[in-house]
């Protein structure tokens, strides 16, 4: 009886004693998911951002890297950004934007 008891006392201390490191585990885990969140909106709203620029005809503005491919009718100016490439083509055979996803061909 006494035994059972003092088995009953030990796995109640461990269960005490686990509980705020499921709690720290628990926090942090939320923290992790609510900074992941804030992230992708972000991306996402980049992302949406540039695409309504490129459709409204004007350049996008969140480009991280810019270059310019020179053609013998004119240049076309490469944006390559965060998941996607803006094609701003100024030449005689074709004028215009184009947005692609960067998993697309590059022309």
């Amino acid at each position: 009886m006494e035994k059972e008891k003092k088995e009953e006392e030990v796995v109640e201390t461990t269960k005490k004693e686990e509980k705020p490191e499921k709690k720290k585990r628990h926090i942090i885990v939320r923290i992790f998911d609510i900074i992941l969140w804030i992230v992708l909106f972000a991306w996402m709203s980049i992302c949406v951002l540039d695409y309504f620029n490129v459709a409204n005809e004007r350049e996008p503005k969140y480009c991280i890297k810019k270059e310019i491919i020179e053609y013998e009718d004119g240049t076309v100016d490469v944006c390559r950004g965060a998941g996607y490439i803006v094609y701003l083509h100024k030449r005689d055979s074709i004028k215009g934007f184009e947005f692609i996803p960067f998993w697309a061909e590059n022309k």
